[in-house]
């Protein structure tokens, strides 16, 4: 069965893009006392425009013109390019390049590419390879740009090579060792690599982080995912209350500490701190408020900030709550280019084309591209095995899975890979062993949905019409809850499925059904997932 359990826990870890890609928000930006400047009403580029005409300087024209890139309104900003260009000698050559286009009014390559470009996963690949490629160049004239080595870490990240990426990340770590970004960063390769502790610990033990809210805000989520206390949740929390700085500086200090009290089952606390993460949020923050509509439905998410630039994650979300899987596997591909040296989108992604669609050609793709970052992560590789089985490609659903070596890692659990090896057996005619396998899930399963989700699969195997229906009634819900949508979907879809298969066994009509859907059939291909036309990349 493809692995759902990933998509239970969510935290505020850094997001992680390159330079060009950065949609600029307060984290790249000084913080200014509140009651010297209030910011709140100005978004990031208002901002930037406002700073540059106020006190035009290298500092501030760069940032204006960073601005005028993620934003995409090069004309606002050709006075600060003009002043940029004017001073080229002094500049990196990211910034150049920068200032160049702004100028040009020509956009960028991340700009140029459509949409439907962006869903492309080899398209994540090539850039990060060009990145390399120019970066490596860079830093050789230019030895101490902190960023060019931020964008070699991540594009090496992206291409699998992690000592490569985690050699580049040093180097930044010696130039910057205290700028609020490396740091973020240098933590969230730590925990791309397996080392939440290290990750833990280079944010946990930094003079500043007390301080800053977004070196708060990441203590608290590696915290969390450590299963530890945090150690400054009353620094967090007092910053919060004295409301020193602008929201957008606290937007993800705030969703991290509403996250701590959603967990601890305090809803009330809860929905406080996500109303105030989401006055000036970042995507991410977004994305955290989204997700944490699963366990308190009474979370408003204002309809404006899904349209924040790089919102992929947060539309998944809420495509996949209101049960619309066409789009939320959109919005996953989307997200995997966001972020693809994550397993995560890749994992849940296949799990949705899996489970709600039966589109086993997409999640096989998904699971591809996932693999191209972490070859050994056991969650893509169970869900690639999965697509593969139930497109009868049985060698190599086979083979996929055999490179699953125990003990498990990366969270999945002995029945998960209990129900793939006995959707592998049921689809090779060991039907014997594929109960053998799907009972062992079964017993190993969690009360709840997963358990039913084993069962439903269990179900749509199962030749047995009896023993088909037994399954199917196991896995209803208590009366007093509601399905999952995905699991509601999938129990309907099995229920099609096991009513024609017996007709046609019994030769008697099936029963009519209002789902169209078989969860075998892969018929869905990538031309059935709709392009989503994204303002910015």
């Amino acid at each position: 069965m493809s692995l759902l359990l990933k998509e239970s826990v969510r935290r505020l870890i850094p997001r992680w893009r390159y330079s060009f890609a950065t949609i600029l928000s307060a984290e790249h930006t000084g913080l200014a006392d509140r009651r010297a400047i209030d910011s709140s009403e100005l978004g990031p580029f208002e901002q930037a425009e406002r700073d540059f005409n106020h006190k035009p300087g290298l500092r501030t024209a760069a940032d204006f013109v960073a601005a005028a890139v993620a934003y995409m309104e090069p004309l606002r900003a050709r006075a600060a390019a003009d002043y940029l260009l004017a001073r080229e000698v002094q500049l990196v050559p990211n910034v150049v390049g920068q200032a160049r286009w702004v100028a040009a009014g020509t956009p960028p390559e991340r700009a140029a590419r459509g949409a439907s470009d962006d869903a492309e996963f080899s398209a994540s690949s090539v850039v990060a390879r060009k990145v390399v490629a120019s970066r490596r160049q860079q830093v050789q004239a230019w030895p101490h740009d902190t960023i060019a080595w931020l964008d070699l870490a991540r594009a090496y990240a992206v291409v699998g090579q992690l000592e490569k990426a985690e050699r580049a990340m040093r180097v930044a770590l010696q130039l910057s060792p205290d700028h609020r970004v490396v740091l973020r960063l240098a933590a969230r390769l730590a925990l791309h690599a397996g080392r939440p502790e290290e990750a833990y610990v280079r944010i946990a033990r930094h003079p500043r982080t007390p301080h800053d809210p977004w070196l708060l805000s990441a203590e608290l989520a590696f915290a969390q995912i450590l299963g530890r206390t945090p150690r400054f949740t009353r620094a967090a929390t007092t910053m919060l209350a004295e409301n020193t700085y602008s929201p957008s500086h606290t937007s993800e200090l705030a969703g991290a500490l509403a996250t701590l009290e959603l967990m601890a089952g305090k809803h009330r606390p809860a929905r406080s701190l996500f109303k105030e993460s989401l006055r000036k949020p970042t995507e991410n923050a977004v994305a955290q408020a989204e997700w944490s509509v699963r366990t308190d439905p009474s979370l408003i998410i204002p309809a404006s900030a899904l349209e924040l630039p790089g919102s992929h994650e947060a539309n998944f979300w809420r495509a996949r709550r209101v049960g619309d899987w066409r789009h939320s596997v959109s919005y996953a591909r989307a997200w995997w280019n966001d972020e693809p040296y994550s397993s995560r989108p890749a994992v849940i992604g296949s799990s949705v084309a899996i489970t709600a669609l039966g589109a086993f050609t997409v999640a096989e793709e998904l699971a591809r591209a996932g693999l191209k970052a972490d070859p050994t992560d056991h969650s893509i590789l169970n869900n690639l095995a999965v697509a593969l089985a139930f497109q009868n490609r049985l060698p190599e659903a086979r083979e996929v899975f055999s490179r699953i070596s125990k003990p498990f890692r990366n969270q999945l659990p002995e029945f998960v890979a209990d129900a793939t090896r006995g959707l592998i057996a049921f689809r090779s005619g060991d039907i014997e062993a594929g109960r053998y396998w799907y009972g062992l899930a079964d017993s190993g399963a969690p009360d709840g949905d997963s358990r039913r989700v084993v069962l439903l699969f269990w179900a749509g195997e199962e030749a047995d019409a009896r023993r088909g229906r037994k399954l199917i009634e196991r896995a209803a819900p208590e009366p007093e809850r509601s399905y999952d949508p995905i699991i509601a979907s999938l129990r309907s879809a099995v229920i099609a499925r096991t009513q024609v298969s017996h007709a046609r066994k019994a030769q008697i009509p099936a029963l009519p059904s209002s789902s169209s859907y078989s969860p075998h059939t892969g018929a869905l291909a990538y031309e059935d997932i709709p392009r989503l036309e994204l303002k910015r990349d």
